[in-house]
């Protein structure tokens, strides 16, 4: 998506619920369409997968955390124990929750993920 070979999930999401939208809430569904679609491509030059370590920063791990979009990625870095959780989870109201659903394309993918992420040993996020 990000090299601009398939439109964005989330442009297709936009677009899809515009017209059912309340009237007051339908100028601001506008403005992000338009934020989304000013998005610039750029060529890819890695595909990480699950599990893959990058030798920066002394080492971090890639996690794999479908579920808010099909390829979102966590960042985990072993020596601080900090994890880069990306929108898999969320503070909300002042609490950290999962990937709020009404910005989730597969809410079961991402209490998934968020189980995975359990199997880290986190002190800072």
């Amino acid at each position: 998506y990000i090299n601009g070979n398939k439109k964005s999930l989330r442009l297709q999401q936009a677009e899809s619920i515009c017209n059912s939208l309340p009237e007051e809430e339908k100028e601001q569904a506008k403005n992000y369409h338009k934020m989304l679609e000013s998005i610039e491509i750029c060529n890819v030059d890695i595909h990480l997968k699950d599990k893959d370590y990058l030798d920066f920063c002394g080492g971090i791990e890639i996690v794999f955390t479908p579920g808010h979009m099909p390829g979102h990625i966590c960042i985990y870095h072993k020596e601080s124990k900090s994890l880069i959780a990306g929108d898999a989870l969320v503070i909300d109201n002042g609490d950290l929750v999962i990937a709020l659903p009404q910005y989730t394309l597969d809410i079961n993918e991402a209490k998934k993920s968020v189980e995975k992420l359990l199997n880290y040993d986190i002190n800072r996020m």
